[in-house]
């Protein structure tokens, strides 16, 4: 499984891996990721910081970017994640995305 493939990996390279902890915040200092705030409220500081959620809920929710640098990204992923039922192997795949599904896709 590749998740535990990566905790192994991270473990051994002196990493640690938190499972069931929710984050509440992306700590960042001159527009640099430093760390997270845990939902407990702990800090946990890092070098390097990377969020397995996806882009649009992470700059609005744990980086807690303003609406008006949020929106024109939703815009544009919003039109590059609509899926054509023709583009896709049979009819039943755009079920397991999480995408937007269109049947008719305009550019």
């Amino acid at each position: 499984n590749l998740a535990r493939g990566l905790e192994k990996l991270l473990g051994d390279l002196g990493g640690e891996v938190r499972l069931n902890t929710g984050v509440s915040k992306i700590l960042t200092k001159s527009d640099k990721a430093y760390g997270v705030k845990l939902e407990e409220g702990e800090e946990l500081y890092a070098d390097k910081v990377v969020s397995n959620m996806e882009v649009i809920p992470t700059y609005r929710r744990l980086l807690n970017e303003p609406e008006e640098f949020v929106k024109p990204l939703e815009e544009k992923f919003e039109k590059n994640f609509n899926v054509n039922e023709s583009e896709l192997n049979t009819n039943d795949d755009y079920k397991k995305y999480k995408i937007r599904y269109s049947k008719n896709i305009t550019t």
